[in-house]
């Protein structure tokens, strides 16, 4: 719809469906199409005169480059987006723009200034829905009035939740724990209110987050299975599983843990490869290594020390191979042809992915396969075309097994896998065994000493 309207010179109309597939594309974890359809919107709004349009187009696009972690080109989106919908009073526009730069500013740790937004966006939220309530003695009369009323209250309580939710992270992130209970509290309420399913699972999702960093391991259990149970998308679904996985290892269900980790793994390895973009691929993997490292530490809670150091190789592979593909140059012309081809599967097995969460049925899951295996049969075939495209595309690290065959009779590998949950991981790596060492030290204690070296 919007290349036939943008063909037709219909910009504004052609901006709102752009607007609408990148939408549909983000809540589906399509973040590429996503990305695409917001700069077509901005565009088509630019040859426009609705400064409002502008400012709405510019926030997608600044929301779609947060999802994709590039939040250095995401401040100017939102504060051009801002500066628009402030000087013509479009309250909905300032609170999506304040509310992408509290986000942004959290995850580059300048919490004062993510916390000035939040404030601002509180405020303006609920100034707006002061406003759009229909009061006593007040209702229209006609029936489309009042549906168009409903529709736009409807619409800014969606905003309202958002802003909470976002609001409750930065209070999580501040470790004001009640003030952050009570902004997902309240964005839970509202989303119930004006049945958004997105909301719901994101404040139980932020409850979860709570009850875990208070080692309320049932109560944040409780939460993240309702916010997997809702089936928001495949982005919130996976932030859920991993949480979830935390809460199953702090309960002592090892097993349990291992399966929705597996999950959680897998369902941002297939966002990530829905991304066409190399750089955006390495951009969007910076903060999901996460439920990787859970993960490894649960396998080797429970004794399979084999399966946690292919993960902990997995995992580094992934991130490293994201880093080393985003300096490649490949030949565009084949390269491009089944860049597409991957993207086409990759989108199948999300999509019966989902299908399968819905309805676990035989024929769900014969399906699956059946496109699993043809994606593995795809590989194949690069593999023989092409062995540098192959091996940018997935991640085929040495397992254990294959590790020791290369090792040479006495020899011992060491090797280093680094979290940020306190702890190190050393591999003893030798041709008739391995052993593994957990060293009190994470993430933040070795960079500390590494910069002070």
């Amino acid at each position: 719809m919007g290349a036939d309207l943008e063909q037709r010179g219909h910009y504004r109309d052609a901006s709102i469906a752009y607007s609408n597939a990148r939408q549909s594309a983000h809540v589906l974890g399509r973040l590429q199409d996503a990305l695409d359809a917001a700069q077509k919107a901005v565009q088509m709004a630019e040859r426009t005169e609705d400064p409002v349009q502008l400012g709405r187009a510019l926030n997608y696009l600044g929301h779609t480059l947060v999802s994709l972690n590039e939040f250095q080109k995401a401040i100017p989106v939102f504060e051009r987006a801002a500066a628009l919908d402030v000087a013509f009073q479009h309250p909905a526009g300032m609170a999506g723009s304040y509310r992408g730069l509290i986000k942004i500013y959290r995850k580059l740790g300048d919490l004062d200034r993510a916390a000035e937004n939040a404030v601002k966006a509180v405020a303006v939220m609920e100034a707006t829905i002061q406003k759009t309530s229909v009061r006593p003695g007040k209702r229209r009369q006609r029936d489309s009035g009042v549906s168009r009323d409903s529709g736009k209250l409807r619409s800014r309580e969606n905003s309202y939740a958002q802003v909470l939710n976002e609001a409750g992270t930065l209070q999580l992130a501040l470790g004001q724990w009640e003030p952050a209970r009570a902004s997902f509290q309240k964005a839970l309420e509202v989303g119930s209110r004006i049945d958004v399913p997105r909301r719901m699972a994101q404040a139980h999702i932020g409850l979860g987050k709570l009850a875990a960093k208070q080692r309320e391991w049932q109560t944040a259990a409780t939460h993240l299975e309702k916010a997997i149970q809702l089936d928001a998308g495949p982005d919130p679904t996976a932030t859920a599983q991993s949480w979830l996985g935390r809460a199953y290892r702090g309960m002592g269900k090892l097993p349990q843990a291992e399966q929705v980790l597996r999950d959680a793994v897998a369902g941002f390895e297939d966002l990530r490869a829905l991304l066409q973009s190399e750089e955006l691929r390495e951009s969007f993997f910076e903060d999901k290594v996460t439920p990787y490292e859970f993960l490894v530490l649960t396998l080797i809670d429970q004794g399979k020390v084999a399966e946690a150091f292919d993960f902990s190789e997995r995992a580094r592979a992934r991130a490293f191979l994201d880093l080393l593909a985003n300096r490649v140059m490949l030949s565009t012309g084949r390269a491009q042809t089944l860049i597409a081809e991957e993207q086409a599967l990759r989108a199948r097995i999300s999509a019966l992915r989902v299908e399968r969460e819905d309805e676990d049925s035989a024929s769900a899951r014969r399906e699956l396969g059946l496109a699993r295996d043809a994606y593995q049969v795809f590989l194949a075939r690069v593999r023989a075309q092409d062995r540098e495209q192959a091996s940018l595309m997935t991640v085929e690290p040495l397992t254990l097994a294959q590790v020791q065959a290369l090792l040479p009779e006495g020899a011992v590998l060491l090797e280093y896998f680094v979290t940020g949950q306190g702890e190190t991981l050393l591999w003893s790596v030798e041709r008739q065994g391995i052993a593994v060492a957990r060293l009190p030290l994470g993430r933040g204690g070795v960079a500390k000493r590494v910069e002070a070296f």
